[in-house]
């Protein structure tokens, strides 16, 4: 299964598409196979010069392909296989005009299509939060944030953040990669991961003729200037994908880890759609072996130590803003803690938020957390 490797930012010319090509060919050079995507589909065809490619096809071709003619569908004929050894590419439009045929609910078959034949799937998906973006998130094991040091892209990185914690993606697998790192009148790394609660694990040094002269000639910097300390940074960042080390965060499926909702729906149409939906006459579940139900206990007890919520004023309840302002810390807490305690990440953002918000109910409502703050 490949490792799915989304880079982005919310501010433009930070980059990002600089370091997915680079990346990608770094991590073919140390013999993995790589697929290189596409999403960007504000500013098409930069990714596909870098690689010095010229694509006729492109996902969503591919997508009308597979509604259409399903069975006559190869993946071969939309994806280019690049002059450099073990990179392939795949297009998200050829022009802004088809961003409207990307379909975000066929986004996840896309990535099904290609994981067994690679290592690593690296996707640039531009820098405006859409529902084909997101789609892309929600496959990530890993979300490369990138940040240049200059005030206005910390702005932005910070406001990126707290609108993916918002969405529910765990900072746990967000990494930001600092472009142009110590160049003239920049900020400090040092100050940049004190402002962001996040780990900076690359820093790729400014070496702006480099780079052009690379973007120039339609080549990777990786290949046009081998011995320079970029080059040198992009392979250090390589490494560090490939070994893995608390970087990834694996994806489970809703139904690949039993997941059930604790408390019933009112309507029961949430159960009745997962095939969770039980006869009046059969017995409850043991809640002692109910995964979900232990999870959530498991969350709530973390929950009370990172809110010190034993030495809360319960009259915090009676005012509006201080009670809101406590859940969205709870929110934030929580999403990080549910890929800590599960052990992986869960792809639908619609359960995501559905599990959250039982766990905030069932904790700010005190409902179960009662017996523990006896």
């Amino acid at each position: 299964m490949a490792k799915r490797i989304i880079i982005f930012s919310t501010k433009g010319g930070v980059g990002k598409t600089l370091i997915a090509a680079n990346l990608a060919v770094s991590l073919a050079q140390a013999q993995k196979r790589v697929c290189v995507i596409d999403l960007d589909t504000q500013v098409v065809g930069d990714m596909a010069h870098m690689l010095s490619l010229s694509p006729q096809k492109c996902i969503a071709d591919l997508m009308s392909f597979i509604k259409t003619q399903p069975q006559l569908t190869k993946k071969q004929d939309f994806i280019i296989k690049s002059k450099f050894k073990n990179v392939d590419f795949l297009a998200g439009v050829l022009k802004p005009q088809q961003s409207g045929y990307l379909y975000a609910e066929e986004l996840p078959k896309i990535f099904d299509l290609l994981d067994k034949d690679y290592d690593y799937i690296v996707v640039d998906v531009g820098k405006s939060f859409s529902e084909v973006f997101l789609a892309a998130l929600n496959q990530a094991n890993l979300i490369l944030l990138v940040v240049t040091p200059d005030v206005l892209s910390i702005y932005q990185t910070k406001w990126a953040l707290d609108t993916l914690q918002f969405l529910h993606f765990p900072l746990s697998m967000i990494k930001l990669v600092l472009n142009r790192a110590e160049s003239v009148s920049s900020i400090s790394w040092q100050e940049i991961r004190v402002n962001l609660p996040v780990d900076i694990i690359e820093k790729i040094p400014s070496e702006g003729k480099l780079v052009n002269q690379a973007v120039n000639l339609g080549v990777p910097v990786v290949i046009d200037s081998e011995r320079s300390k970029i080059t040198k940074a992009f392979s250090d960042l390589a490494d560090i994908v490939i070994t893995g080390k608390g970087i990834f965060t694996e994806r489970r499926d809703i139904d690949q880890i039993k997941m059930k909702e604790a408390v019933r729906e009112k309507s029961g149409q949430f159960w009745q759609s997962q095939n969770l939906m039980q006869s009046v006459l059969e017995p409850d579940i043991n809640e002692d072996k109910d995964e979900i139900v232990i999870l959530k206990r498991r969350i709530h007890s973390k929950l009370i130590e990172n809110l010190n919520i034993k030495k809360i004023d319960l009259n915090i309840f009676s005012d509006q803003k201080k009670a809101k302002d406590l859940r969205e810390r709870a929110e934030a807490i929580v999403s990080n803690l549910l890929v800590e305690e599960a052990g992986s990440f869960i792809p639908s953002q619609d359960v995501r938020r559905k599990l959250i918000k039982e766990i905030l109910d069932e904790a700010l409502g005190l409902g179960a957390l009662e017996d523990l703050l006896v």
